[in-house]
């Protein structure tokens, strides 16, 4: 059933009429009235063993609030400290103290290969710088010489590679 907004109105304006019967209101009126009032003042006042109790409850709501906070701290400390090497052993100081000297070490072989990288790099530079040059003084015998033992001892090559490297640098000035 719909109402429209007509109806709608009219209800309201019908539930605005209502009102309790006498009877109800005599009634109501006369307890309401008749009720003892307490003002502030004259209310009983509380006695110290009410108050002790209550703040013996209140303590041990208090006490018992701290010790539970308290369990649940040094059971997590002593299962963080004892339980974890055993669930999460790679979070013991040992195998940290050895990745860590791991990573070291890699790091090392690599910033030693950039070492070398950048020193032949610079070698490279400067023989491209001659090679560029309008003059000839790179297939000069004594300055080959002289960069040869230069090379040498830069590098610290074995003897098989200064052979090569003789072999190509002879095979170069001829």
């Amino acid at each position: 059933m719909k109402l429209n907004h007509k109806e709608i109105i009219e209800q309201l304006e019908q539930f605005r009429r209502i009102q309790p019967r006498a009877e109800f209101s005599e009634q109501s009126k006369s307890l309401i009235l008749s009720s003892p009032r307490l003002s502030p003042e004259l209310a009983t006042p509380i006695s110290w063993v009410t108050r002790l109790q209550y703040g013996m409850s209140s303590v041990l709501r208090i006490g018992s609030f701290v010790s539970v906070g308290l369990s649940i701290l040094i059971i997590s400390l002593y299962a963080t400290r004892e339980l974890s090497p055993v669930l999460f052993p790679g979070l013991s100081p040992q195998s940290i103290t050895a990745e860590a000297e791991m990573l070291t070490s890699s790091m090392n072989i690599e910033l030693s290969r950039l070492g070398y990288f950048d020193t032949a790099s610079q070698e490279s530079s400067a023989a491209l710088k001659q090679l560029s040059q309008k003059q000839l003084n790179h297939l000069n015998d004594t300055i080959i010489g002289s960069e040869v033992t230069t090379i040498q001892k830069s590098t610290q090559s074995s003897p098989d590679e200064t052979s090569q490297i003789n072999n190509l640098i002879n095979q170069l000035s001829n």
